[in-house]
């Protein structure tokens, strides 16, 4: 019993789609708290608001250099300041010191804040759940087929101990993604009907066939061979069944 493949057409994420979290995660760096490391690189949880937690991965040396031009640019402007709160300041120096205002401005920007992050993770959760959704992952393309992916989902599901839920339609990328999840001894996957939490079925990976399938159902007269999604997905509201894959950590896993 399979939950049925859909192959969508046009899911490419193009460069414009992370750039507003990009923004979010530079707009709220002050939020974030560092979670685990490793390689040079950082992960990072921030709770935008309560219904919208973003893990994000970001490169330590590269926040070094963003970070070293702005400290330097702080300086210069603060000791011709002092000159100019003095008194003793020249003429060129007030031409420096506008120009420094402008480039330390620049270098403050989020524009000029983007370069060190590598990657994210967005999930939300709709008000009263306690699982969360995958809205968008995304990774800088130097930083791909690394592991990196993994890591941040095993932060969260790990580190964090977060309940997610997969998205209502499987396409080939998420199917590999749960994949990994089933196969993963940290972790505990099942599958459940949220318009009917009294029915759920293990889940576990078929090499065979290459594919998820399920135990037997709780409720013998649903059967999860049956619920199937179109392409486009109808309303939450509108769905006489709505199963979900469910991944969580394992008790006594690290």
């Amino acid at each position: 019993m399979k939950l049925i493949e859909i192959t969508l057409t046009n899911k490419q994420i193009r460069p414009t789609h992370q750039g507003p979290i990009v923004d979010l995660i530079v707009s709220n760096w002050k939020k974030k708290e560092d979670v685990t490391s490793s390689a040079g690189l950082v992960y990072s949880r921030i709770d935008n608001r309560v219904n919208n937690r973003i893990y994000a991965v970001w490169d330590k040396a590269e926040y070094k250099k963003v970070t070293a031009i702005t400290d330097k640019l702080e300086q210069e402007t603060f000791d011709l300041g002092q000159k100019l709160f003095r008194g003793t300041i020249s003429k060129e120096e007030k031409v420096k010191l506008k120009e420094l205002n402008a480039q330390l401005k620049q270098a403050k920007s989020i524009e000029a804040n983007r370069s060190y992050v590598v990657g994210f993770l967005d999930l939300k959760r709709k008000t009263g759940w306690k699982g969360w959704a995958v809205e968008l992952t995304w990774l800088s393309p130097e930083y791909r087929g690394k592991g990196i992916a993994k890591t941040l989902y095993e932060v969260a599901l790990i580190k964090d101990g977060i309940i997610l839920i997969s998205g209502d339609i499987q396409t080939p990328d998420s199917k590999r993604l749960w994949k990994s999840f089933i196969t993963n001894k940290k972790l505990t996957v099942w599958a459940q009907d949220l318009h009917d939490l009294d029915v759920m079925a293990q889940v576990f990976w078929d090499d065979s066939e290459d594919d998820i399938n399920f135990g037997d159902a709780s409720k013998g007269s649903k059967a999860f061979d049956k619920i199937w999604y179109a392409e486009k997905a109808l309303p939450w509201e509108r769905r006489f069944e709505d199963v979900r894959l469910i991944a969580t950590a394992s008790k006594g896993k690290p």
